[in-house]
């Protein structure tokens, strides 16, 4: 991101400038129309591109520059003065890092490809398989005896995965506290718990803190190198083409930045008069769009791929500076598979191509193979008898998961009189015990699942359930009063479809709901 902000810097700047000027024509009131457009783009174009380098505040006003000048009526002196106001607060920030051409905010990238695995085990003999089975998969794993010599990976930049075995830890508290501070760290290092014992209450906290996965010994090294490279991404992204389009050079080179270090084949477009003739060339497996383009709008091509028969299934992503709830109705309503807004966020940009990606692949397989990253506890074939439970179990189309009477009284009114069957769970240890185990009393089509809830929070109650191989059938759409892109990012990695922040808008949530239920 250093490197592009150095290349996009000058051009960036010149997008200012413009933006500068009409603001002087505006305190002089001779701000033309279509001077008053462009800067309109320039500023919509602005928020998007400063933002993904870093400059939150920057991104803000540019976005408030965007909305005064998109008024159709004539600009009010106090709007004149509230531009002004607003372009030289951009400059500051941008020129502060004139002399750090990396922005201290800038959001971070989620390192991809080939890393390191850091295994802490006073098991000296499965210390041995798993490195000698680890090098023959061209995966580099090093390894402590205890916790005590593994203080570096608390500032460690290159440890990926930790393999944590906690019977050789001096204390299960210190082993928890690690996970839990290895958990909140952005991004997040993935924990893997290895046990002997494969208590529930074990498995409880261990979630709880934060870890990733848990594996019951004894497994195998292989056992254990499968769902280590889930968690590198070595298998998620390698050999998936990405088509982006997007009329700001600045989105594209920062896509750039994030894919094609995570093994994507990448193709951007900026005009979208040429958009058919790469989709052809390009034939991805995942399309990007923006939403708001010159000559035709990102909408109408969605529209357009949706009626045609050999595009119609084509997971397509919006990314957007508008977030508004018309504008996202309307991606919605056009038959897209998700949006993000920009400034975009490294990881959850590649942790949502990771999941749609994970389930493309899941299609195209043969049933009966458990490979989703819900069912790495298995990793080899499910048990008939845990399938034909499940099928024995009630099916709804949602289940709602939220302590709140009040909104949860409101999600499932809104359900209920738009078609759907539910049901409504207020507690995270009654849905666990409903919706996952051997034998489930209860099957949904989505689940919708608040992150803080009495008994067992939502992110814990994640991956009880897809570990109990619930996702194979259910998408999870989480809802909390928390958006930072570190829990976003924990949801979706754990194996959320989609995670929506309170509070939100009814009719968006609908669409949502909508497209889970469709994919």
């Amino acid at each position: 991101m250093a490197e592009m902000w150095i290349r996009f810097r000058h051009s960036i700047f010149g997008r200012l400038e413009f933006l500068e000027e009409a603001v002087a024509s505006a305190l002089e009131d001779q701000l033309s129309a279509e001077q008053r457009r462009q800067a309109e783009c320039e500023a919509h174009k602005l928020a998007g591109s400063i933002g993904t380098f870093g400059f939150m505040e920057a991104s803000r006003c540019a976005r408030e520059m965007e909305q005064i000048l998109e008024e159709s009526v004539p600009l009010a002196p106090s709007e004149a003065a509230r531009l002004a106001a607003l372009v030289v607060g951009i400059r500051s920030e941008l020129e502060r890092a004139s002399t750090n051409p990396e922005p201290a905010e800038a959001p971070a990238i989620l390192e991809t490809g080939p890393g390191s695995v850091l295994l802490v085990s006073g098991d000296t003999g499965f210390s041995e398989r798993l490195m000698l089975a680890a090098a023959a998969r061209g995966i580099g794993v090093e390894t402590v005896p205890d916790i005590a010599r593994s203080e570096s990976l608390r500032t460690s930049k290159d440890v990926r995965v930790l393999l944590l075995d906690i019977d050789t830890a001096p204390s299960s508290t210190e082993a928890f506290e690690l996970i839990g501070e290895l958990a909140a760290r952005s991004p997040a290092i993935p924990v893997l718990v290895l046990a002997e014992s494969g208590a529930f209450t074990d498995r409880i906290q261990a979630m709880r803190r934060g870890a990733a996965a848990f594996l019951q010994k004894p497994s195998s090294p292989d056992e254990v190198l499968d769902v280590v490279a889930r968690y590198l991404g070595e298998a998620e992204t390698r050999g998936l083409r990405l088509l982006a389009l997007d009329d700001d050079p600045h989105i594209l080179a920062s896509l750039h930045g994030m894919l094609v270090p995570a093994g994507i084949q990448l193709t951007t477009e900026s005009d979208p008069l040429r958009f058919w003739k790469v989709l052809e060339e390009a034939t991805p497996d995942i399309l990007i769009l923006d939403l708001d383009l010159p000559h035709v709008s990102g909408i109408e091509i969605c529209r357009v791929l949706r009626s045609d028969r050999r595009w119609s299934g084509l997971p397509i992503l919006f990314l957007t500076a508008r977030t508004d709830t018309e504008a996202v109705r309307t991606i919605f309503a056009a038959g897209a598979d998700d949006y993000l807004a920009k400034p975009i966020a490294g990881p959850e940009l590649l942790t949502r191509i990771h999941n749609r990606w994970e389930r493309m692949r899941l299609d195209r397989r043969p049933a009966g193979v458990a490979v989703a990253p819900e069912d790495a506890a298995d990793l080899h074939t499910r048990d008939p008898a845990a399938d034909e439970a499940s099928a024995d179990a009630t099916s709804v189309d949602v289940v709602v998961v939220e302590d709140d009477e009040t909104l949860g009284t409101l999600l499932i009114h809104s359900l209920e009189t738009r078609g759907y069957t539910t049901r409504w769970i207020q507690d995270g240890q009654a849905a666990d015990e409903a919706l996952g185990g051997d034998s489930p009393r209860l099957r949904a089509r989505v689940v919708l699942l608040d992150v803080d809830l009495p008994g067992l929070n939502g992110l814990a109650l994640l991956r009880q359930l897809m570990r109990d191989g619930v996702g194979r059938h259910t998408r999870f759409i989480m809802l909390t009063l928390r958006s930072e892109e570190r829990e976003v990012v924990q949801a979706l990695e754990i194996g959320a479809f989609d995670h929506v922040a309170k509070p939100f808008s009814v009719p968006v949530l609908m669409q949502r709901i909508r497209r889970a239920l469709e994919t």
